[in-house]
């Protein structure tokens, strides 16, 4: 359980979130994240799906946490 997981970092960081991401990814997809397909077909849609499983929430962390990551210390930095 996702809970459990998290529970296990202490302090908790969005690097842990992101590797614990990946780590749940069926090993085909781990290189390629943004290409993850479950088995009802369901997909990213290039980051604009509607994430209905855990599975998904963690394709999408790995294919696009460590952007969101970037973007935000950037916003925060010029603030």
């Amino acid at each position: 359980m996702y809970e459990d997981k998290i529970r296990k970092y202490h302090p908790l960081t969005i690097e842990h979130i992101i590797q614990m991401a990946e780590a749940d990814l069926p090993l085909k997809y781990r290189s390629m994240p943004w290409t993850y397909q479950d088995e009802a077909g369901r997909n990213l849609e290039r980051g604009t799906a509607i994430l209905e499983t855990e599975e998904l929430c963690s394709a999408y962390m790995a294919a696009y946490g460590r952007m969101h990551c970037h973007k935000l210390n950037y916003a925060l930095d010029k603030s």
